[in-house]
């Protein structure tokens, strides 16, 4: 009885062992997408300690958003627009605390 469990208990052992061997390999991780030619939406605001920036989502990450390029009519609290921006190598203001300096293209207002 005992040499009969013991082979069952054997047996599957061995046939487990040959299943893990043939599973998939792990999937590796995507790169980070690059959200700068999609049209995102975005909340502008104007403060003491920024002069100005942009909340926006790219996917579930908030990120803060500094324009070199927004036109002044839009330079108001509150005001959405809808963008597509390109990376700036401007400097970032040394009071502005942001994510990306960006130039932005194809501006709509929203509201």
């Amino acid at each position: 009885m005992f040499k009969i469990f013991g082979a069952i208990v054997l047996c599957l052992s061995i046939v487990s062992c040959k299943t893990c061997k043939d599973s998939n390999p792990p999937i590796e991780a995507s790169p980070a997408m690059d959200y700068s030619d999609s049209t995102i939406v975005g909340k502008v605001f104007v403060g003491d300690t920024c002069p100005l920036y942009i909340e926006a989502y790219e996917g579930e990450n908030r990120v803060i958003l500094y324009p070199v390029n927004l036109d002044e009519s839009l330079q108001f609290t509150g005001a959405f627009i809808r963008f597509r921006y390109t990376l700036s190598r401007a400097k970032q203001p040394s009071t502005c605390v942001v994510d990306k300096v960006v130039s932005l293209e194809n501006v709509e207002q929203l509201r």
